[in-house]
């Protein structure tokens, strides 16, 4: 007996329908999520310049942002400082040398839960420097979302920033910072008195209240091995755990980027590390060329190895 015709036009309907709902649903598997910096800005990101808007825009599933330019100056400026920047530049943080007319790379990769990975390589005479970098939006006090920078091969150094619109130009501005390190599991009464817990949420972006802890302290430890909403008072010993120190503010970190006045398509980006006492401790400033191209493409910018490398 053949279907009526009824029957096959509700089936090719039901086919239909599931087709378009594939359809959407790969639509909006498509659509990039907001970019960090459009979390942060909301509608003023429409102020900046439209080439930086594409800049500091989100990148497409499957796509990477890489560019290459020139540093007019990169390094430091204090010899007292080379102990300390040598040990950073082990981390992926900083660097010792210095010089002029330093040739760059730099390299964004969206993540799958919308923070953005970076990766800078600066290219002296002697050795290639490497800084890498993943930035992500997290909750704050009253849900205002936060801009957080981590910053090394470990991602282990936290920092806290402002961003701002002024003149179509970009600025950031460093106002917390935090040393991350990874400690081994242990029971909860051997950990410091007052240590706030909290669940892994705060190791990949989302601030956590602690519970059923002592008075508030300036340490904080997010346990790796814990369920979101499960810590109590009782022991308990995590697999492992990122104990976070908050540093006192002796550099402040500012960005300033812009696009090139003569509207070449270059970008301008000027990051000086200050402090009160010794001014300027590094900078790097110069220009360069940007575009968002397929991650399958040849890479010519250098290796990524990752927010976990």
């Amino acid at each position: 007996m053949r279907p009526s015709l009824s029957g096959r036009s509700a089936a090719l309907s039901g086919r239909s329908a599931a087709l378009s709902g594939r359809s959407a649903a790969d639509e909006n598997d498509a659509k990039p999520l907001q970019s960090v910096y459009e979390q942060i800005l909301g509608p003023r990101i429409e102020l900046l310049h439209p080439q930086l808007r594409r800049y500091f825009g989100p990148i497409p599933a499957g796509h990477e942002g890489r560019g290459s330019g020139v540093y007019s100056w990169a390094g430091g400026r204090h010899s007292m400082l080379r102990p300390v920047l040598a040990w950073l530049a082990w981390r992926h943080v900083l660097f010792p040398e210095r010089g002029r007319n330093v040739p760059f790379t730099i390299r964004n990769r969206p993540e799958g839960d919308g923070a953005l990975s970076a990766r800078r390589e600066f290219t002296f005479p002697l050795v290639t420097r490497v800084m890498e970098d993943t930035m992500r939006v997290v909750p704050g006090a009253g849900g205002k979302p936060r801009l957080v920078d981590r910053l090394g091969r470990r991602r282990g150094l936290e920092v806290e920033l402002e961003v701002s619109v002024h003149e179509g130009a970009l600025r950031m501005r460093s106002t917390r910072l935090w040393l991350r390190m990874r400690v081994p599991g242990a029971p909860r009464s051997l950990w410091p008195a007052g240590v706030k817990v909290a669940p892994l949420g705060d190791v990949t972006g989302a601030e956590v209240p602690a519970r059923d802890v002592p008075a508030a302290t300036a340490a904080t430890v997010s346990t790796a091995a814990v369920p979101a909403g499960s810590v109590t008072s009782r022991s308990i010993e995590p697999r492992g755990a990122v104990l976070r120190l908050p540093l006192p503010r002796v550099v402040t970190m500012t960005l300033d980027e812009r696009a090139h006045p003569d509207g070449s398509g270059r970008q301008c980006v000027d990051v000086r590390l200050r402090s009160p006492i010794i001014g300027d401790v590094f900078r790097y400033v110069g220009e360069f060329e940007y575009a968002v191209v397929p991650a399958s493409e040849p890479d010519t910018t250098g290796g990524f190895s990752g927010a976990n490398a």
